[in-house]
């Protein structure tokens, strides 16, 4: 057995990385082998409507997890949803189904349960009506968004505080379905309305 010590290894943009065990070290990115969570992209954004990420998800990874840390902009009371895009094209085919619970407490009150569902959506509803000027955060996991010909799983985990007019926190917790057959490469994280966000964000692949 051979020992190799360095200190530091170079290689060139347009090849193909080092591998070591199955495991491929490219630009940053660590892929195959045993590799866990690889962080695809990360960001902040301030005062927009909306997120779009393009060109995200690939062929490389299977799975995706999306986390977000941030709040409203206004005391709106909006809705929070997300859409899925291919080719720059934000699909809004009535193809997306969903069930979330919701749980929350208010100041001197009992908790409470509730849910949000729908069938046949051009979207899905992560927040419904709970987007306030207060903070919020939580994660998605995509499941197979690349893989044509079968439909694409989400399940996201989300907690707001609201105080419009009286404080409460609300935790959600839901799963959603697209029927339909394509593939996708991004997605579009947003809110129903002139509501806004403000926050960071990290996307990660993993197999």
């Amino acid at each position: 057995m051979s020992t190799i010590n360095v200190d530091n290894i170079n290689e060139y943009t347009s090849a193909g990385g080092v591998t070591i065990d199955g495991a491929v070290i490219k630009d940053g990115k660590v892929t195959g082998g045993a590799a866990g969570l690889t962080l695809i992209t990360n960001g902040s954004v301030t005062g927009v409507t909306g997120l779009t990420l393009d060109s995200v998800f690939t062929s490389t990874f299977t799975n995706y997890l999306f986390q977000w840390n941030g709040q409203g902009g206004t005391n709106n009371i909006e809705e929070l949803r997300l859409r899925f895009r291919a080719s720059s094209s934000t699909n809004t085919d009535s193809d997306s189904s969903f069930c979330a619970m919701i749980i929350s407490k208010q100041a001197g009150a009992s908790s409470a349960s509730g849910l949000e569902t729908d069938i046949d959506s051009s979207y899905f509803q992560l927040m419904g009506a709970w987007m306030d000027n207060e903070k919020f955060s939580g994660q998605i996991i995509f499941q197979e968004p690349q893989v044509s010909g079968q439909s694409t799983s989400i399940q996201y985990q989300l907690g707001t505080r609201y105080n419009q007019g009286t404080e409460k926190y609300a935790t959600f917790q839901g799963t959603g379905v697209k029927e339909g057959t394509g593939s996708f490469d991004g997605f579009y994280f947003y809110v129903d309305g002139s509501q806004t966000l403000t926050g960071n964000y990290r996307l990660y692949g993993f197999n």
